[in-house]
This record gives structure tokens, sequence and C-alpha cells, in this order.
């Protein structure tokens, strides 16, 4: 129910108090757990839409880590969601373009929004054949790769 709540609060612009759930929250599962991770998630999330991109993407390099220790290939779509949207927020096109390129078309739960505008930014931006020449780049990239290109124009805390 808390993790709920915190996802009302996020969405209801109440960072801060949702953050602080948040925190308790994801204290109560066991690490590697699916429900640890999408509350690691969610904190992403509530971050980057506070505007608090050096948290976020902590965050999201602590979820990546995690996933790849447990070998879960799913698990590592949340955090470069959080960098690609961390990207548009600081205006790195073709760096976004790259990381966007390593993403699933959709998601189902958080940053759907957030992609879609990334999408759209990215038609603004880039010519066609230069969006595909740099999204077929980061299809080949490991997600590691992704996450080290990103946080190469990603200011840290």
């Amino acid at each position: 129910a808390d993790y709920y709540r915190a996802m009302r609060l996020g969405r209801e612009g109440a960072n801060h108090e949702a953050l602080k759930l948040q925190r308790d929250v994801l204290d109560l599962f066991i690490v590697d757990s699916p429900f640890w991770f999408g509350t690691l998630q969610l904190g992403m999330s509530i971050e980057l839409s506070a505007g608090n991109i050096a948290n976020a993407v902590e965050l999201a390099d602590v979820d990546l880590e995690h996933a790849y220790r447990i070998a879960d290939r799913s698990a590592m779509i949340m955090p470069l969601a959080c960098y690609a949207t961390a990207l548009r927020q600081l205006g790195e096109t073709e760096t976004l373009a790259v990381v966007r390129g390593g993403l699933p078309r959709r998601l189902t739960v958080h940053f759907v929004d957030e992609l879609a505008e990334v999408d759209e930014w990215l038609a603004e931006q880039l010519d066609g054949s230069t969006r595909r020449e740099l999204a077929a780049r980061g299809a080949d990239m490991e997600p590691r790769e992704l996450r080290d290109l990103a946080r190469s124009v990603i200011p840290r805390s």
C-alpha cells in the first residue's frame, strides 16, 4: 500500500514526501526482488520529476549493477529509460538518440510519458535517417555501454 501511496504522491508533485516514503518502502524488500527493483525505479522517476537528475542517475546506476548481478535483462530497461529522460532534460540530442535506440519502443509502468516526449523531441531535433542511424548504434550496445555513454555527458553530483 505504501508503494502505491508513494507513486500517487509522486504523481501529485509531493516529491519530498514521496521520496521519503519510497526510501522507507525500499528498506522493506529483499534486495534484488521484483518489488525492490520496482521501488528503486519509482525513486528514479520521482527524482527526475523533481529535477534531481544526479540523484535519479545514481539510483539508475545501482539498479543497472544489480540487474547485471542477477542477469535480469528486463531490470536493465528502467535505468536506461532514466538515463534517456535525464539526457532529454539536459538537451543532449545525439547521446539521447543512441541511448533511446537501446530501449524497447514502449514501456508499461514508469517513464511511459517521458519516453513518449523523448520520441517527439528527437523527431523535432533530428531528421529521420540520423535518428535511425543513432538508434541502430544504440541497439547494438550493451546496457553498461549505454550507461557509460549517458554518464559521459550527465553531470555527477
